[in-house]
């Protein structure tokens, strides 16, 4: 199959930018729980939303505006005002049997790769493909990518901007 060497040069450059989507997403795995993201960031809150999320879906009510527990259990409008796409993949990973933590993870990490490979369509219309992986492995480990996952930790839309 891949006989030409274009071939072969296109085929390696995707598994270059697979292995730097993958270990710069490596993080999220290591360790038992969630990120601790003491720089100033609040990752505790994924936990929140994506409960809270996954528990509106279960009851039906679609697109979630509230969350009922949050604000001590006043209530708040998260879903309405904020990019809740990423929150939304993880409560249906957590809705088909996935554990809330676990959901989370996934989630971060399929925007790692869907960042990686979003910028790999992107630079193939203008770069050959060295330049391609070049341009992929510099946008996945940008510094402020890698922030809002492994410093911010609660910035889920934000990093899921990367992709679009």
């Amino acid at each position: 199959m891949l006989n030409r060497p274009s071939d072969r040069s296109r085929a390696g450059a995707v598994l270059v930018v697979l292995l730097v989507c993958a270990l710069a997403s490596a993080v999220i795995w290591l360790g038992p729980g969630i990120l601790n993201t003491r720089a100033g960031g609040d990752s505790p809150f994924l936990l929140q939303r994506v409960h809270e999320l996954s528990a509106n879906l279960r009851a039906g009510q679609f697109p979630a505006r509230w969350m009922p527990n949050a604000a001590y259990g006043l209530g708040y409008p998260f879903f309405h005002f904020y990019a809740a796409l990423p929150y939304y993949l993880a409560a249906a990973l957590h809705q088909i049997g996935f554990d809330l933590l676990v959901a989370i993870k996934l989630t971060q990490t399929l925007g790692m790769f869907a960042a990686g490979g979003a910028m790999a369509l992107y630079a193939r219309r203008w770069l050959p493909p060295l330049g391609v992986v070049l341009a992929t492995v510099a946008y996945t480990l940008t510094p402020f990518h890698l922030v809002n996952v492994y410093v911010r930790g609660d910035s889920l839309s934000e990093f899921y901007a990367f992709v679009w």
